[in-house]
């Protein structure tokens, strides 16, 4: 499910974010990656959505999450939505 727009998707169809061991958050490209997992749909106002409403914080139960979501955006840009 995107946790941006709410909507069930096929699981490779949507960016995986994971969050291992308390501290390393990064994509997963694989989906293979063990650990607390969110995902997003490649859509650019479902990322709007997603950072507004601070969803990877709340998730993970941490702070400071800037990188990720430049990540996560360029991604989107790379997809081209």
């Amino acid at each position: 499910m995107c946790g941006g727009c709410r909507k069930l998707y096929p699981r490779t169809s949507l960016i995986k974010i994971v969050l291992k061991d308390k501290q390393d958050v990064f994509l997963d490209k694989t989906y293979k990656q063990d650990g607390r997992g969110c995902y997003l749909c490649k859509n650019k106002e479902c990322f709007t959505i997603f950072k507004k409403k601070k969803v990877l914080e709340r998730s993970f139960k941490k702070k400071k999450l800037e990188e990720i979501y430049a990540e996560v955006e360029e991604e989107i840009q790379l997809v081209g939505k």
